[in-house]
Formats: structure tokens, sequence, C-alpha cells
């Protein structure tokens, strides 16, 4: 099959052209953290398009859109990556700048998650006890 015709199928297949563009330029992975969205069913529907500074009237374009996993796109929300980046920053400045912030928050998350875990395994030894 050719490329036009791969792309085709996956349309038919239920894939916006747009976002099939997005994930093409990415490799089919998360721009900030790199999964891979076919690497099992969790991670295929993790897939999500993702403004990569909050979208404005002067940003609302393909331009800042990329392809993320739900976590990453949580982790980052409305957070604007530009407050990182230099003055008129590049796309990929703005890239390393959401991933910065991801990194971070991801940080916080998995300190809160370890602290979690320890009560919630606590609890469940006194509940089935």
């Amino acid at each position: 099959m050719s490329i036009d015709e791969l792309k085709a199928a996956l349309v038919k297949s239920g894939w916006h052209p747009e976002t099939l563009e997005l994930a093409i330029a990415t490799g089919f992975r998360c721009q900030y953290c790199d999964k891979y969205f076919f690497e099992d069913v969790d991670s295929w529907y993790a897939f999500e398009r993702d403004h990569i500074a909050p979208r404005d009237s002067t940003n609302d374009n393909r331009g800042n859109l990329t392809a993320a996993c739900r976590t990453c796109n949580r982790l980052k929300r409305r957070t604007d990556p530009r407050k990182k980046a230099p003055n008129n920053p590049t796309r990929e400045q703005l890239i390393d700048a959401a991933k910065q912030i991801i990194d971070e928050r991801r940080a916080v998350a998995q300190t809160r998650l370890e602290w979690e875990r320890v009560l919630v395994d606590e609890l469940l030894l006194k509940v089935r006890s």
C-alpha cells in the first residue's frame, strides 16, 4: 500500500485527517513522554490532541497542536509553557518548557502516589483482617 492508501485506511478506520497528521509527526508517540500509542489498548485509548500553549485567538492553529498521552495532557493542563520559555519561543522551545512542567508535576504526583500507597496498603490490611 502507498502512504496515501495507508492514510486513507486509517481515516476510514476513524482517524480524523488532522489528528492523523499530528500522530504521524510524532511517530504515534506522546510528544512529552514518548509513550507509544500502539503499545497496548490502554496506550491506544490514552492518545489525545493537545494544545501546547493554551488556545487563544493568536494560536488556535495546527502549529499549536501535538499528540500527547492522557497523563501528560492532564499533568500540563492549562499551564502556559510560554511562561517558562524564552521570548518569542520556537515550537521546540515550547515543547521543552511543557516537558519541564510535566516532569515537575509528575515528580510531585509520584511522591503523593507513594505516600497514598502506604496508607492504602495499611488500610487494606486492616479491612481484610
